[in-house]
Order: structure tokens, then C-alpha cells, then sequence
């Protein structure tokens, strides 16, 4: 009997984002052949006592302190770059390559078969965000674009963008002006891509937006914890009319439920993101905004990295 008796499949995909997704991204699903397993019992229980443990650990939490921990590991992939040349293998954050893992998906913990489950399946993710909600854009802006491994996997699914990566470390600026550079020979030279520093914690007012674009985060907004104010206000005084955030919102989690308030406990402990959903959502109540999309895809082991929110400026 094989153990990994589960598969990631288009109908699943079509749950998760509540949409109904085109045969192409239907085959890439099947293609990618992500196997996986739920925990056993015993498993499971290992897997919550190691909750447990981490809630009485000591740890240095999200935030200012831990930007020398990006530029390290924005470095690592700067390096690899440089020796194996520009492709998703070199920007791949390491944070993906840590081999199999427990997951969180569709309410269960789950064992991937695959050892770069994570990272495959957010192909899926990038194709369905690029087809559904930035094909329509001119101008993307990634903040806190990190090793711009992102970006690079968009450019494959769109066509003549201009991509303004920012990061507050320089690494990724120097991974950005690489991919300019070398478009061509990725062939994706009917692109644009250009980069500046940019500190979420101080926002440079004279960073102008352009209308007719989005602005973009992954994973990156995840790090500033209670501290997104300044960065809202940024938001909210530029042209740019369209955002789109893929980050743990904590407001999205159910809380009369075990699997939901472990997650949530471990983000607060973590200092992720918490209250800019909501702070949003005052908004929209207030008429500034509107909120076209909310939903919950795919977790790591101890809590959902990758909520999708979509909101654009009342004009």
C-alpha cells in the first residue's frame, strides 16, 4: 500500500482559491504530482507537543532586529547566483530547502512526499495570481521582494510588464539589476525590471507609485508585526490604486478551533503580521477601499503562510 495515498489535484485547487482555474494551470497541477499523506495519530500528537515546545522557547521575534538575518540569507542566494547564473533553482530561499516537512493544508497536517513540496506547490500560486489578478497591470511592484525569486517566476507568465523590485537589504537589488541585465539570455527580454532600497519601517515618501500598476507582497510584510502603520499610510497616499498581499493575516484564522489557535499563538509568539487585516477592513467600513479577495491556501508546519487578501482604492 503506498503511504503518500493523497494528491493535490485541480479540484482541490479550485476549492482552495474559489476559483475555476484554466486547463493549463488543470495540467500544471497534474504535472507537479504532489503527493502527500495525513498524520497518523501518533504523528499528529508529536506534531502539537512540538507546538507546545516552541511556545516555551526564547526567541529573537520579527521585526527590525532580525534585517542582518535577510541580508544573510538574501546574500547566500546572491552568491549561488553568481556561480550557477540566474535561475529558480539559485533564487530558491533556502527556507524551501529544508527538505520534507509537515504541512498545513486544507484543515489537516499533512506529510509531503515530494522534498520541495512547499516550493512547487507555490508555483501553482504564482500562476494563478499572475493569470487571475496582475496579467491586467502594467506596472508591478514587489516590496520586500527578497531573493526575487518571485518575480523571475512571474516574468514566465506574463508579458511586457515593468517590474520594480524594492527590499531593505542589497542583495536583492543587486539579484534585480542581474535579471535586467540579463534578460535576454533568460529570455524574457519584453520585460523591465529595476530596484531600490526600501525599509518598510521608514517608507521613503519619494517613492512615487504609478497608476495603471499593483503593488505586490509575498511572505515579506509578514515581518513587521504590529508595526505596519507607516507602510499603510505609505499605501494609501500613492496613485497606485491596486494591492495584493499573500501573508499570514492572523484575522483569517477560526479560533474555536485547536488546528486554527495553534497557528495563531505561534504567529503572535513569532510577531508576524497582526491587525493589518483589520485595519483594512475599517477602511473598506469607512468607504476608502474595497476588499475583492480574502483566502486561506497553504501552510508550513506551524501556520498558514499563504493567505491571498486583494483590495484596490475607492476613487
Amino acid at each position: 500500500m503506498d503511504p503518500y495515498n493523497q494528491i493535490v489535484t485541480a479540484e482541490q485547487i479550485e476549492k482552495c482559491f474559489d476559483l475555476k482555474i484554466s486547463a493549463f494551470i488543470k495540467q500544471h497541477v497534474y504535472n507537479l504530482n504532489l503527493r502527500y499523506r495525513i498524520l497518523t495519530d501518533n504523528e499528529r500528537k508529536s506534531h502539537l507537543e512540538s507546538y507546545r515546545k516552541f511556545f516555551k522557547t526564547k526567541l529573537v521575534q520579527s521585526g527590525v532586529k532580525r534585517k542582518n538575518a535577510w541580508l544573510e540569507g538574501w546574500q547566500q542566494n546572491l552568491d549561488e547566483s553568481r556561480v550557477d547564473g540566474i535561475n529558480h533553482a539559485s533564487l530558491l530561499p533556502y527556507y524551501y530547502r529544508q527538505g520534507k516537512t509537515v504541512m498545513r493544508y486544507m484543515g489537516e497536517f499533512i506529510l509531503p512526499e515530494d522534498d520541495f513540496f512547499e516550493a512547487k506547490f507555490l508555483t501553482i500560486l504564482r500562476k494563478i495570481i499572475a493569470h487571475y489578478f496582475l496579467r491586467e497591470h502594467k506596472n508591478i511592484y514587489e516590496f520586500g521582494a527578497g531573493p526575487c525569486h518571485n518575480v523571475l517566476a512571474l516574468a514566465y507568465e506574463l508579458e511586457e510588464k515593468n517590474f520594480y523590485v524594492s527590499d531593505w537589504v542589497e542583495p536583492t537589488i543587486e539579484i534585480a539589476h542581474s535579471i535586467e541585465k540579463q534578460k535576454s539570455a533568460l529570455n524574457i527580454s519584453n520585460h523591465n525590471f529595476s530596484a531600490r532600497l526600501f525599509d518598510f519601517f521608514k517608507p521613503d515618501a519619494n517613492y512615487k507609485l504609478q497608476n495603471n500598476s499593483l503593488v505586490f507582497t509575498f511572505g515579506s510584510m509578514e515581518q513587521i508585526g504590529i508595526e505596519f502603520t507607516a507602510l499603510l499610510d505609505y499605501f494609501l497616499n500613492q496613485e497606485t490604486q491596486h494591492f495584493l498581499h499573500i501573508e499570514p493575516f492572523l484575522e483569517l484564522y477560526d479560533m474555536t478551533n485547536e488546528f486554527d489557535e495553534l497557528a495563531y499563538s505561534y504567529s503572535k509568539k513569532r510577531n508576524y503580521l497582526d491587525g493589518y487585516l483589520s485595519a483594512l477592513k475599517n477602511l473598506e467600513r469607512q468607504g476608502s477601499i474595497k476588499i475583492e479577495y480574502q483566502k486561506r491556501i497553504i501552510g508550513s508546519g506551524y501556520h498558514d503562510a499563504h493567505m491571498i487578501v486583494k483590495w484596490k482604492k475607492v476613487t
